[in-house]
């Protein structure tokens, strides 16, 4: 499975990492999905900027994975969150996988 990867540069520590898994394998569905990013290398963006649109080629699996990096090291996310923009967050995973218990996941 093809993925696109985008990491936004928060500070000198922190990075927030998006991978738009479309679940597809041809090259034509995966240059698709690249141009539905809508930020490049080096662009600025702000709390509300529309970074890219995941097309799902398969309904049921396509999805976006979302992260914190700590100096490079994977954070858990929740505590970046406050408590009801938490509880929306888990909903909406809870909406597609009711075994979710909270926003981390462990490797």
């Amino acid at each position: 499975v093809l993925q696109v990867n985008i990491r936004i540069r928060i500070n000198d520590r922190y990075t927030t990492v998006y991978n738009f898994e479309p679940f597809t394998a041809t090259a034509s569905e995966i240059e698709a999905q690249e141009s539905a990013i809508t930020i490049h290398a080096g662009d600025y963006v702000s709390q509300g900027t529309l970074i890219g649109t995941l097309l799902p080629y398969s309904a049921d699996d396509a999805h976006i994975h979302f992260g914190v990096k700590d100096n490079g090291v994977d954070v858990c996310p929740e505590t970046y969150f406050s408590a009801s923009d938490a509880a929306a967050m888990l909903s909406l995973f809870q909406s597609s996988s009711s075994s979710t218990e909270n926003l981390c996941v462990t490797q």
